[in-house]
C-alpha cells in the first residue's frame, strides 16, 4: 500500500542545499523505494523536482534558510520522510 507524505523542512546548513549535500540527499533518496520530490515553499508553480537526480536539486536554489516542501509517494514513504528529516536536521552531516 502507497503512503503519502507532504512536509515542510527548513535549510538549516550554512551553504545550503550544494553539490556535497544534493549528493548525501540523492544517496538517501536512493534507499528508498517510494518517489521523493522537494521544492520550494515559495513557488507556487509545481516545480518540485526528484530527490533522487543530483542536477534537479542543484538547480532548485534551495539556500540557507530556505523552507521546502518535501513530498513522498511511496510503500516506504514514512522510513523515507524520518531517514531525510535526519539528514536536514543534521546540517548534511557537514
Amino acid at each position: 500500500m502507497n503512503e503519502k507524505i507532504l512536509t515542510e523542512l527548513e535549510i538549516i546548513n550554512e551553504k545550503g542545499l550544494h553539490a556535497r549535500a544534493s549528493k548525501k540527499l540523492v544517496e538517501c533518496a536512493n534507499l528508498f523505494e517510494s518517489d521523493i520530490k522537494i521544492g520550494m515553499i515559495y513557488n507556487n508553480e509545481d516545480q518540485d523536482v526528484s530527490c533522487k537526480e543530483i542536477m534537479d536539486l542543484m538547480m532548485l536554489g534551495a539556500n540557507y534558510g530556505k523552507k521546502v516542501r518535501l513530498s513522498i509517494i511511496g510503500p516506504d514513504a514514512h522510513r523515507a520522510c524520518k531517514a531525510i528529516k535526519e539528514l536536514f536536521n543534521n546540517q548534511f552531516y557537514e
